[in-house]
């Protein structure tokens, strides 16, 4: 039997991983950052503590839409 190779859907799992720190932690910096596929600005909303929202980043039209996930101490 054949090991299946799993090197490329890694290697792009990776790579993905990477371009969403960036973007989260530039961002969050305050910098402005366009979407990639409208090129208009993400807006991002934080997780509050104790509510059952999630956070996240989008732009206006939703093309790009990420949730955010944290483990907030409850107050």
């Amino acid at each position: 039997m054949n090991n299946p190779d799993f090197s490329t859907i890694n290697r792009r799992s990776a790579q993905s991983y990477i371009e969403h720190k960036h973007l989260i932690k530039n961002l969050l910096a305050g910098r402005t950052v366009p979407c990639r596929h409208c090129g208009q600005p993400l807006q991002a909303q934080l997780p509050v503590a104790g509510s059952e929202n999630a956070g996240y980043i989008r732009c206006a039209k939703g093309c790009t839409d990420i949730e955010l996930e944290a483990s907030l101490p409850l107050r």
